[in-house]
């Protein structure tokens, strides 16, 4: 095989923030080689919450004791944005925002950048620009995963693409490079929403907070038709000049290296309009002839106050680890308010806590509207573990009315909430909140959602017992309407606004709303088609359908693909993707943006006949998997005859890495004493675990197909890491208080929390164990190498339920990675959904993967493993080709995966002769088999036996080394070891380790035959 050696970092993976979040830190890189990286304790990282940072810059995170360039010692580092240019189009209610931003690398290394940033809770992503070659470059929107798979290849090129994804909430990432060094790159983002309403006017707000300086500011305010001149300021220290008329407006600030700070705002003179229709000439295709009305009306009408008054409230309030910092003085202020407009003599509340389950809840009596006793028992809520909204439901008697507080981000387990037969009022107040789902949730139920991170808290007084002032119904005349958002049954509280496609030249609608069911206003509008052309309404309307959508992703993951291609929006399931040249666009099967017409044109000439082609490829992979799966069963049908008392000095003649010459299948294997191979009927007699070989004639021969009767034992070497917090876990009266005082300084390594959980199983506190274990859902938002040891974790104390859905969240994000497929099929297949996990493991079996070739014999081990199960189950028919379809009993099979990309571990297992079967000598004399050497990354590798030598056998794990950009500390493994594997008496034992650096090799067990 190819000299293999480890790479030094090649460049440093960096995290940044637009307008106030920081989302992705990496915990525990390094700029050192890989061979020489030391992380031999969880890396605690000084890192800033989410909700605290306000500030748009690129962040650097430096490995703990690297210091700058100029010799500080310091662990991250922000660089400078140097531009931003703002442009602001309002026609009617509605306003384009584009951004246009560069950043400078003052560094002499290349840096990849990743820009995450927040919108308003009426906003997404409507457009992406980036610079190649001095020029903005348009993106295109393609499935989200697809994007950051052509992302993650053309990177590893070398070249210039960009994406901008959504990664949750309201939150999206622009993930950026290379950013040269001593260079710069320039992005713009676009968004689009609706203006705030007054009687007299509307305002456009935008913030801009630049605290480490900035050198230009400009800006472009256009509102064509406009008579008057707007009111155009920027709160802050740096004066904002302002000049022009006829319906454009200039603006400029010179901060020179000082902040910037404060809020754009854009005061609109005169009545807003009410009623707006645009003819669509947006370029995605299938959108033509369309026009789409929006009906934005500032309201006079008010909830009646004739309600049910409450007798018992429920509250269940959101402890997750990321609620910690959540501003619950305001949210307290605002159940002051709530329960103040009750005016009560006493209301029975029951407050209950939950994260990755629902805790045990407090009964407070609220007197007088006094929220003292809500007060203290909301204090001594202690914030810890994931956060699973599916554990919502109603508890005990039932209740006048509940409030859900929280982020609505569920982010382990199940997350639709039960359905509740009284209102429910979900109240935030963070700036990163799933808003789709707060405002689902309370619609739903007839309660409303109150955002107080945008609104005074007195606003929850109007869930006091009164009904929500709702749009009941929508009548059509004279003309046909469709489409319309948000529809019948929305929450209003300041304003009506309705988006919709007007399918006629002109028609007539009448909004009746309503409170409980009673009409109590019917307003009447006039929609006709003008001469007004453009995108603006278009999408609007898409960014409201997306919002409905959004509220359960999942089950609308083909609509919000479906929305997001034909706008060109980012959504929780499309992204924006820049590339620099027509060949990655042919490439990748991604058309080029409608601005590069000649390259549109180019790219339909040569993808006209590549649906033969792949006909052909896929005939020729069966053939490919036919035959090595035929070499497999050869292997599995030899004879293997050895001396009882077989001995093997040393470890291989191919001792050395660079002086293997393949690792393959297929490579010959070392000479054996005796090898003899079993015609057709001898080998289904040899199939039969029961069955029982005759004893060899020679007493000094062993035959390695002798059934092995007896029960083997497996004895796993406890994974007891030394580290400091665990001495103390262990050393303290209580645990619990112990492990929260840890926390404050190791919480951001999720090394903590494996180790943590661990140590509560092992007391067998396993509802707490869980809650510690759940917190590494939290750390980061979208890391599939997390989740995946988080859901491993899970598997193997049998949480299958959770492990699946953690698994089904891993392939969603990492589709390209047959691992994905293959570890929730596992899972899958343990917990009976057969049929679901024979269709995973098929894929794999049946797809090209370009870094992990020969993985479907891994694959097919397992899919013929299940095979008997689903047949016992009822199925008939088998997704695979008759001729894949043998399942091979083994005596022995250990399988080893780890959670890092572009990281080799190796596994060995010195067999009971004292041979060392390994990459290097992957065919034993006892007849042992160790797979192809996986060195880029995941796994997995395996061993396998069919008829086990008598003795012991003892696995090790080898971290060789690493060529990732970025090594995020410790690589978590999991290594699963089976007996008797495939037949009816098969046991399986598992567990997690990690290696902290490369050349770290430990023995994890042993299994004695």
């Amino acid at each position: 095989m190819p000299h293999r050696c480890n790479n030094t970092l090649r460049n440093e993976r960096i995290t940044s923030v637009l307008y106030g979040i920081v989302l992705a830190t990496v915990w525990g890189c390094s700029t050192q080689p890989v061979g020489v990286h030391k992380a031999e304790l969880p890396v605690a990282p000084d890192l800033t919450a989410i909700d605290e940072v306000d500030a748009p810059m690129l962040q650097v995170t430096r490995a703990p004791g690297e210091v700058t360039d100029s010799g500080e010692a310091v662990e991250r580092e922000h660089l400078p944005i140097t531009e931003v240019n703002t442009k602001v189009r309002i026609v009617g209610p509605v306003a384009k925002t584009r951004v246009t931003m560069t950043f400078y690398n003052p560094h002499d290394r290349v840096l990849e950048g990743d820009l995450v940033f927040p919108l308003p809770a009426d906003a997404t992503v409507t457009g992406y620009a980036l610079d190649i070659e001095g020029q903005l470059v348009d993106a295109v929107a393609v499935g989200k995963e697809k994007a950051r798979v052509v992302f993650e290849k053309e990177v590893r090129k070398g070249v210039d693409p960009g994406i901008v994804e959504w990664v949750g909430g309201n939150h999206f990432r622009t993930r950026v490079y290379p950013i040269p060094p001593k260079g710069s790159r320039t992005i713009a983002v676009e968004t689009v929403r609706e203006l705030a309403l007054h009687l007299d006017g509307s305002t456009y707000t935008w913030p801009v907070a630049f605290p480490s300086g900035l050198e230009k500011y400009d800006l472009r305010v256009e509102i064509p038709d406009l008579a008057s001149n707007p009111r155009i300021e920027l709160a802050g220290q740096i004066p904002l000049s302002v000049s022009g008329g006829d319906g454009v407006w200039i603006g400029e600030a010179k901060p020179a290296g000082k902040p910037l700070t404060g809020r754009l705002t854009i005061a609109v003179p005169g009545k807003p309009r009410t009623v707006a229709v645009e003819s669509h000439n947006h370029n995605a295709e299938g959108t033509s002839g369309s026009a789409y009305f929006l009906i934005n009306q500032p309201l006079t009408t008010r909830p009646s106050a004739n309600g049910v008054a409450a007798k018992k409230v429920v509250i269940f309030w959101d402890a997750s680890r990321s609620q910690e910092k959540t501003d619950h003085a305001r949210i307290l202020s605002g159940f002051a308010a709530f329960f103040a407009a009750l005016d009560a003599a006493s209301i029975a509340v029951e407050l209950w806590p939950f994260s990755d389950a629902m805790r045990e809840p407090a009964t407070l009596t609220i007197r007088g509207g006094d929220i003292e006793p809500l007060r203290k028992a909301v204090t001594d809520i202690i914030y810890d573990g994931g956060t699973q909204l599916g554990v919502i439901k109603p508890q005990g008697k039932a209740a006048s009315l509940y409030f859900l507080v929280s982020d609505g981000v569920s982010t382990f387990g199940h997350s639709e909430p039960a359905a509740f037969s009284a209102p429910v009022f979900t109240v935030s107040a963070a700036t990163k909140v799933n808003t789709a789902f707060m405002g689902w949730l309370g619609t739903r139920s007839g309660g409303a959602y109150f955002n107080l991170a945008d609104s005074d808290p007195s606003v929850m007084s109007a869930a006091a017992g009164s009904a929500p002032l709702v749009v009941k119904a929508i009548n059509v005349q004279g003309g046909q309407v469709a489409d319309v958002l948000p529809g019948i049954g929305q929450p209003l509280t300041d304003k009506l606004s309705l988006s919709g496609r007007l399918e006629s030249q002109s028609a007539t609608v009448e909004v009746e709303l309503g409170v409980a069911g009673e009409t109590v206003d019917t307003i009447r509008f006039e929609l006709t088609r003008g001469q007004t052309h453009g995108d603006l309404l278009a999408l609007l309307w898409a960014q409201k359908k997306v919002a409905q959508l959004a509220a359960f992703p999942k089950q609308n993951e083909k609509a919000l693909t479906d929305v997001g291609k034909r706008f060109g929006l980012v959504t929780p399931y499309t992204s924006l993707i820049v590339l620099e040249r027509l060949e990655q666009y042919i490439e990748h099967d991604i058309r080029p943006p409608a601005t590069l017409l000649a390259w549109r044109r180019a790219f339909d000439e040569q993808v006209a006949g590549r649906v033969a082609q792949e006909k052909v490829e896929h005939q020729r992979k069966l053939e490919r998997i036919v035959g090595l799966w035929n070499e497999r069963i050869a292997w599995w049908e030899t004879k293997f005859k050895y001396p009882r008392d077989l001995r093997v000095a040393g470890e291989s003649k191919k001792s050395r890495r660079e002086e293997s010459a393949g690792d393959d299948f297929s490579s010959a294997p070392p000479p054996a004493p005796s090898m003899e191979r079993m015609d057709s009927a001898e080998a289904a007699k040899e199939d039969a675990p029961s069955m029982k070989d005759e004893a060899p004639s020679a007493k000094t021969v062993s035959d390695s197909n002798a059934v092995n009767d007896s029960e083997p034992s497996i004895e796993l070497k406890p994974w007891t890491p030394d580290t400091p917090y665990l001495k103390n876990l262990d050393a303290a009266n209580d645990a619990y208080a112990a492990y929260l005082a840890e926390r404050k300084s190791y919480g951001a390594s999720p090394a903590f929390y494996l180790d943590c959980a661990d140590f509560f199983f092992r007391k067998e506190q396993r509802s707490l164990g869980l809650r510690v274990l759940s917190n590494v859902a939290e750390l980061e938002l979208e890391d599939a190498a997390l989740l995946r040891v988080l859901a491993h974790r899970l598997a193997q104390l049998e949480f299958l339920d959770l492990a699946a859905i953690a698994f089904e969240q891993v392939l969603s994000w990492r589709p390209e990675e047959p691992q994905s497929y293959r570890d929730l099929a596992l899972v899958l297949g343990r917990s009976g959904n057969h049929l679901r996990a024979l269709e995973l493991l098929a894929h794999v079996v049946m797809n090209q993967w370009d870094r992990f070739d020969e993985i479907e014999l891994i694959a097919l081990m397992e899919f013929n493993a299940l095979v008997p199960q689903a047949r016992k189950a009822g199925i008939t028919e088998l997704p695979l080709d008759e001729r894949l379809i043998k399942l091979l009993d083994l005596d022995l099979r250990i399988s080893l995966s780890w959670d890092t990309d572009l990281t080799d571990i190796d596994m060995w297992v010195i067999e009971p002769s004292g041979e060392k079967a390994y990459y290097g000598n992957n065919r034993s004399q006892i007849g042992g088999l160790v797979s192809r050497d996986f060195t880029q990354g995941y796994g997995p590798e395996e061993y396998v036996i069919h008829r086990a030598m008598r003795g012991e056998y003892t696995v090790q794990a080898n971290f060789f080394g690493s060529s990732a950009q970025t090594l995020t500390g410790a690589v978590t493994l999991q290594l699963e070891l089976f007996t008797h594997y495939g037949r009816p008496n098969e046991k399986r034992k598992a567990i997690t380790l990690r290696l902290n650096q490369a050349r770290d090799t430990i023995t994890v067990g042993t299994i004695k035959f």
